[in-house]
């Protein structure tokens, strides 16, 4: 008889030892916690292409990393600026870590997962650069977008008080002979 060993996966005490892994219910339990990580990373996946920004309001999504054993949720600093914030940016910076790397390869390892589906789970640098490129361009349109808006805004108010010192009396100077005749206009609709 072997030593007993724990299995996490499987939460019991195994004493078949380093067989354990390769036996069909340890491997289901393996495609189960990959099905339902995968899942998972699948809601937020489409903002790695799509960029979107969130408001201040709106609650960030918290992702439970199976791999590294940790609830990866936004930083104080992102929840406290108010100033613009990326969707699900935590989870994708989490993902590309070295750290999260090495725990996937070890998770892996460990529990003889398939290794063509490591790849589904952790993001390169490529694409996290990528990533913060996209980021950094809909920063810039986001930044144009609002000086056009305080521009538009700035001209409406212009008008706006150009209409009221019209609406107001206008004074005319006319000279006739000689003479200087001031006229008062009043008008609503100059």
């Amino acid at each position: 008889m072997g030593e007993y060993v724990f299995c996490a996966l499987c939460k019991r005490n195994v004493d078949d030892g380093k067989r354990h892994p390769f036996t069909k219910t340890h491997q289901e339990r393996v495609k189960e916690v990959l099905r339902n990580q995968s899942e998972q990373y699948a809601k937020y996946k489409h903002f790695l292409l799509d960029v979107a920004t969130i408001s201040s309001r709106t609650k960030q999504p918290d992702f439970y990393c199976t791999f590294c054993k940790v609830k990866v949720r936004p930083t104080a600093k992102e929840v406290m600026e108010h100033v613009r914030t990326f969707a699900c940016l935590h989870i994708f910076e989490h993902m590309a870590t070295a750290a999260h790397h090495e725990r996937v390869d070890a998770w892996f390892k460990t529990n003889h997962g398939d290794f063509k589906l490591k790849k589904s789970h952790v993001i390169s640098e490529k694409s996290i650069g990528k990533y913060r490129e996209r980021i950094r361009k809909k920063t810039e349109e986001l930044d144009q977008a609002e000086q056009a808006k305080a521009e538009w805004k700035r001209r409406e108010r212009a008008e706006e008080k150009d209409k009221e010192t019209r609406g107001a009396q206008v004074e005319i100077r006319v000279e006739v002979n000689g003479g200087t005749y001031v006229l008062l206009w009043v008008s609503d609709d100059w």
